[in-house]
């Protein structure tokens, strides 16, 4: 069986990392996997990058991607006025229907496909092909008009408004209606609630919804720590608390709950580490912060993390979280709201702590629940990402999903 996941890059975000693991996972068990992307990063043959003509030099080849990304930015503009990245109409988008890849293909398996990588018509010929067509939920706009993040119910009732947002949603979400019935998608959740919230949607009425998490390499996360605090500019004896995002002044990543919680616990000694490209400005904290930068060795990040005592992840926003899974592998116990797949994911007192939404005082009480249970949470911690997301596991229901799916496809 030969699967090709279709992705925007290779690497770069939680979607494409997830995407590329489970290539690499489905490869060790037993079928032939291929990455079709718009933003390679490695020399793994099994990654190709999306069809250009192989003649053009490598800086017109760049050109074009980008062009691409600036022609869905500025019909969004031109239409509402907005810039948020928030919004993608998929009006612009390669060809990847024409790719031997393609063509050799038995199953599809679309991953984040936005920002000009596919447009509604390549997915209407997507669908046309008659092939296996897989589409993992990374976040809501595969059953949304146009928004990632939100509520189903709201933007159906968008595409009723007559604003110039709501139009564009309308035209957008009957586009998709329109292209959806050209083929069947079986459409998977990382989480069950990504999936449950899916099945809401009108667009996913005709098709099916699954739930299958993402995987992590257990052999890179592991509990043992391979790199000494001194080299990651760690203490050793002192308590770490983690937070981790690309961009930490994203305000749905939440840290501003973060810093209120740590100013709530005045008698706890720990170190705060932010993992990220930016750092928050930082007031009157009782303890000591360190920013490490982007941390884009994966060994390297594996080391923070086992030597890290908590992992928080204050998201207003999530799915099924990379960073989790990871810290857990490492038997690093996290601390989370009760937001989208999160509760999923941590077993509330046992592998870690379930805050109250927005609350940062329940934050506050995770944090020191952490420091004084670690121990034992940590066991838990990473035998539970072991057992529920480790490559097998994972890899053996997407290969049981595959074969169900083309089996009914043939009938």
């Amino acid at each position: 069986m030969r699967i090709l996941l279709v992705s925007t890059s290779e690497t770069v975000g939680g979607a494409a990392i997830a995407a590329s693991r489970l290539a690499d996972a489905l490869n060790r068990y037993g079928v032939e996997a291929k990455m079709l992307v718009r933003d390679r990063k490695s020399s793994k043959s099994t990654t190709i990058e999306v069809s250009l003509p192989r003649w053009l030099p490598s800086f017109i080849r760049c050109r074009c991607m980008m062009v691409q990304k600036a022609l869905e930015r500025l019909t969004v503009f031109l239409f509402t006025g907005s810039k948020s990245w928030d919004i993608d109409i998929a009006s612009h988008g390669f060809s990847i229907t024409s790719t031997k890849e393609f063509r050799e293909a038995d199953v599809v398996h679309l991953h984040w496909i936005n920002q000009g990588m596919l447009s509604l018509d390549e997915i209407g010929r997507i669908l046309d092909s008659g092939k296996t067509v897989v589409w993992t939920l990374h976040d809501l706009w595969p059953v949304m008009a146009i928004h990632h993040h939100g509520d189903i119910g709201g933007e159906v009732a968008l595409t009723k408004e007559k604003s110039a947002l709501g139009l564009l949603a309308s035209k957008v979400w009957n586009r998709k209606q329109e292209v959806y019935k050209r083929g069947h998608i079986t459409f998977v959740g990382c989480s069950r609630w990504i999936a449950d919230e899916a099945r809401r949607s009108p667009l996913t009425e005709r098709h099916d919804v699954v739930s299958i998490p993402n995987t992590f390499p257990a052999g890179i996360f592991l509990k043992t720590n391979h790199i000494s605090c001194a080299e990651l500019k760690l203490p050793e004896n002192k308590p770490i608390v983690l937070f981790c995002a690309r961009n930490a002044t994203d305000e749905r990543k939440g840290i501003g709950y973060l810093l209120e919680a740590c100013r709530r616990l005045k008698d706890e000694d720990f170190l705060l580490a932010v993992v990220g490209a930016s750092m928050p400005a930082i007031y009157d904290l009782p303890q000591p912060a360190i920013h490490l930068g982007y941390v884009n060795d994966v060994s390297k990040m594996a080391a923070v993390y086992a030597a890290s005592s908590v992992f928080v992840t204050p998201s207003l926003e999530e799915n099924l979280p990379n960073t989790i899974m990871e810290s857990m592998a490492c038997g690093t116990p996290c601390v989370g709201f009760r937001v989208g797949g999160i509760p999923e994911m941590i077993d509330h007192k046992r592998n870690g702590y379930v805050a109250a939404y927005r609350d940062s005082a329940d934050l506050a009480e995770g944090i020191r629940w952490v420091l004084r249970n670690r121990i034992k949470a940590s066991d838990a911690a990473r035998h539970k990402a072991v057992s529920e997301w480790g490559e097998e596991s994972v890899a053996l229901r997407f290969i049981s999903l595959y074969q169900k799916v083309t089996h009914q496809r043939q009938e």
